[in-house]
């Protein structure tokens, strides 16, 4: 599972070479793009709900997940089984890495 996460990280971090990248620059430019791309709009902490985060994301990001492996009757769901498995990977990583240089 973790490697599936780190493929479909490592893919959607690639740059294209600067001759072949388009600057996007509007949302609905985004959002029609055959690019999968996925962004944070907001985030935060509640002291009592915990850890909230709001996604944009376009139907490329959606059909990439569901090629990776991911599944869900709604693109919420897909998403949410995606950002869980980052969650995961993060807190691996990081207990790997031992938490005292992060504190």
């Amino acid at each position: 599972m973790l490697e599936r996460v780190k493929a479909a990280l490592h893919e959607l971090t690639k740059k294209a070479p600067k001759e072949e990248k388009e600057e996007i620059d509007t949302k609905d430019t985004k959002e029609d793009s055959e690019e999968p791309w996925v962004e944070v709009v907001a985030c935060g902490l509640d002291p009592i709900k915990g850890l909230h985060y709001e996604l944009n994301w376009n139907d490329a990001f959606i059909r990439y997940l569901r090629q990776s492996g991911y599944t869900g009757s709604a693109d919420e769901t897909i998403v949410g089984k995606w950002m869980v498995d980052l969650w995961k990977q993060t807190s691996d990583e990081l207990n790997s890495q031992g938490r005292n240089q992060y504190e």
